[in-house]
């Protein structure tokens, strides 16, 4: 049963998804955002220009290396020992990571919240000063953390599935998502597919669903088709109300982090925060972390 608070965030998410319009979404993204700034004083400083315009014009914006190889090490071994998820059968039990490269019978495996907030150097990767800067001048505003993830994809025989299709996402009104390899990306292990220009296209924008490849190369050409092999601790923000996937895993797995920054809550945001501010090794912005961290004081 939803929540109360669960319940408007829904009423908002399927609210904003209603209107993929290019130039009436962008008009109400200009109307919320005026007035959350007048209300919270969310003066952005511009200092990520370049980012900014890379990420208008492409849709993404490689930062390069983020973690080092230690501190992957480290977020790799903390995670191999906590048990996951499959979304997609929510009568499943919690199992660890089958880390043998077999094929499963699954294709993605998540992580809790809890999980990912205590795994280290990612709640601080999360509120890095330049990628915050970039996120909040992409978005006109301070960010909010909206959503944290971790997850494995495995080799299937299914074949493509959910995500590992074509997509627009519509999480927000506007929103900008940081992607972290915690193993090396390459041409069997699932690349992530991005295409180049589509955020800022009208193409695909009638309806939400899954596109095939076919259906993407005769709307933007095979050379709009970005591929994306990072190699571990080696990181890309990207504006995925552009068409992207995850190419499915043929062979090995894959493990990546993803923060979700936004404007508003979002559905699948934690209904409580995870952990007090108290409990963290660093000092964090209330507002922007106040859906994992509680102690949040208005500011």
């Amino acid at each position: 049963m939803l929540s109360g608070g669960s319940f408007g965030r829904w009423l908002l998410f399927y609210f904003q998804r209603a209107f993929l319009r290019k130039n009436i979404r962008s008009f109400l993204w200009r109307f919320v955002k005026f007035f959350l700034v007048l209300a919270r004083d969310h003066k952005v400083k511009e200092s990520a220009g370049s980012a900014r315009r890379e990420l208008n014009n492409d849709g993404f914006f490689e930062l390069g290396q983020v973690l080092s190889d230690e501190q992957v090490k480290e977020i790799f071994e903390f995670l191999g020992n906590k048990h996951v998820y499959d979304p997609y059968a929510a009568d499943q039990e919690a199992f660890l990571p089958p880390l043998s490269g077999d094929v499963q019978p699954f294709h993605v495996a998540h992580h809790k919240p809890i999980d990912v907030v205590n795994a280290p150097h990612l709640l601080k990767l999360a509120n890095d000063q330049r990628i915050l800067d970039i996120a909040a001048e992409f978005l006109g505003m301070r960010p909010t953390i909206g959503y944290l993830a971790a997850w494995w994809s495995f080799p299937t025989e299914n074949g493509p599935m959910h995500a590992e299709n074509f997509h627009r996402d519509v999480d927000d009104w506007k929103f900008l998502k940081l992607f972290v390899a915690l193993t090396d990306f390459s041409s069997t292990n699932g690349p992530h597919m991005y295409v180049v220009g589509s955020s800022k296209s009208s193409e695909g924008r009638k309806s939400i669903r899954r596109y095939d490849d076919d259906e993407i190369i005769a709307l933007f050409g095979q050379a709009a088709i970005k591929s994306m092999t990072p190699k571990a601790g080696e990181a890309f923000l990207e504006d995925t109300f552009g068409f992207h996937k995850g190419q499915p895993v043929s062979k090995g797995f894959r493990l990546m982090f993803q923060v979700t920054y936004s404007i508003s809550p979002l559905p699948y945001s934690p209904t409580k925060p995870v952990k007090t501010s108290t409990d963290v090794e660093h000092t964090y912005d209330n507002w922007i972390n106040r859906l994992y961290l509680s102690d949040y004081d208005e500011l």
